[in-house]
């Protein structure tokens, strides 16, 4: 039960298993890893960079507001910076900071007799805009000259917050166009230097953007690697919130819905208030001394619920059609499914194989693609040359990208798991291949 002033309130799944807040019931510090501590120390130390990995929807931002302070933190996202001044004015945004402000204005009287009396506000730093009123009475000329503050971009993000306690969390480094990037970490360093509190945050296979973009903050920057959540730890996710509520479920399920979780706490809070909604259990009161065994779990309807969080249905269509065929039709492959597709299709269906990964390097994703092939498997140039392309609907079709295609290292990394999680869990795939879903559990 949670006390509530004098009220007595029973403890709700929502409050438990929380995908869209900060978790406090199911929290787990990550022991062997980057934690509040050690980030703290981070922050302590002065005109350092904190560079922060770690793959989206791994729990960075907690992490970061529960080491440094929800109210401290100025979260600020990388996809809408295209230049220093973009980040500055973010900065300000989020203060709050006006466009232009009255600071008080001068007051100069000329006296019938040539004589000149001046009046004037305190005013300190501003910049003078040209706004001057003229008028005339007994005793003379009155002039009135308006003085307003103007933001003054870096210069103002270090007067408001240098040796402060706020931190500028800038997230998704890697969404900024690398013909910026560079511009961008030299602002970052001087900042830093003047005591403006920074940490930077990428995932992991562009942990290095901010430092390969200026040589100068190394020795200056403190890498910390937040990697995927191991299926232990999500486990421990589910095993808290559902103790908090009195029900036990059995650890097959538990640990179904870990591997399924594709190493994001986000999603494993997401699958365990599902099963909970599915399953009736709506608080505390109603759950006490329930017991969910592997039948009692639809495993399917569950998964399926989830994937309706992660709504990737236009992305995915888009990748699977391939673009515009100009020529001759694309070659088509039979597949272990029963269906037949092109490249296109043979990779997302190979992605979203068993077991679940995020990452596949050149030789593994060759690997799977030729394990989803009944017969003869696309070329290795075919296989190429769709990833070039999955990537590219990937940026243009989402705000968030959720696919990455390293085209020297021959490396397909998913962002996002969410869009994994959307590939397995939502029927998408046997829609589009026209046969039946195949069984989840």
């Amino acid at each position: 039960m949670v006390l509530q002033g004098n009220i007595m309130s029973t403890l709700l799944v929502s409050m438990v298993f929380t995908p869209n807040e900060r978790p406090t019931v199911t929290y787990v510090e990550r022991s062997g890893h980057v934690n509040e501590k050690t980030l703290a120390a981070a922050v302590a130390t002065p005109k350092q960079v904190i560079s922060v990995s770690g793959p989206s929807k791994a729990g960075k931002t907690v992490m970061i507001e529960r080491a440094i302070g929800a109210d401290n933190v100025i979260h600020i996202y990388g996809a809408g910076i295209k230049n220093p001044d973009n980040l500055w004015d973010s900065i300000l945004n989020w203060m709050g900071a006006p466009s232009e402000r009255m600071l008080g204005s001068t007051r100069s009287t000329e006296t019938n007799d040539g004589g000149k009396v001046t009046s004037q506000a305190g005013l300190g730093p501003f910049v003078k805009v040209g706004a001057e009123a003229t008028f005339s009475g007994k005793d003379g000329k009155a002039l009135t000259e308006s003085v307003k503050e103007v933001r003054s971009g870096m210069h103002q993000v270090v007067r408001e917050l240098k040796d402060s306690s706020f931190v500028v969390f800038l997230d998704d480094f890697h969404y900024i166009d690398r013909d910026r990037q560079s511009e961008i970490a030299r602002s970052i360093k001087a900042v830093s230097e003047q005591g403006v509190k920074f940490c930077v945050a990428s995932v992991p296979h562009r942990a290095d953007d901010l430092v390969l973009n200026n040589s100068e903050l190394r020795g200056r920057v403190i890498g910390l690697d937040l990697p995927y959540w191991s299926v232990d730890e999500l486990v421990q996710i589910a095993e808290k919130g559902f103790a908090a509520l009195g029900v036990v479920v059995d650890q097959t399920v538990v640990l179904r819905l870990a591997n399924e979780a594709a190493g994001s706490p986000q999603l494993m809070q997401c699958l365990c208030f599902d099963l909970c909604t599915l399953c009736d259990i709506t608080d505390a009161g109603a759950a006490k001394g329930k017991r969910l065994a592997a039948a009692d779990v639809n495993m399917a309807a569950v998964l399926r619920a989830t994937s309706t969080r992660t709504n990737y249905s236009t992305l995915v269509t888009t990748m699977h059609k391939g673009p515009r065929i100009r020529g001759e039709e694309r070659k088509e492959f039979s597949l272990v499914d029963g269906t037949r597709g092109d490249a296109y299709r043979v990779i997302l269906k190979a992605i979203s194989a068993d077991p679940p990964a995020l990452s596949f390097p050149y030789k593994r994703l060759m690997e799977r693609v030729a394990a989803v092939c009944h017969g003869e498997p696309p070329t290795g140039s075919s296989v190429q040359n769709s990833c070039t392309q999955i990537a590219k609907f990937a940026a243009n079709v989402e705000d968030d990208r959720v696919v990455d295609w390293d085209e020297d290292a021959g490396n397909l990394d998913i962002v996002s798991p969410y869009f994994m999680f959307y590939l397995r869990a939502s029927g998408k795939l046997a829609e589009l291949g026209q046969t039946a879903a195949p069984q989840l559990f």
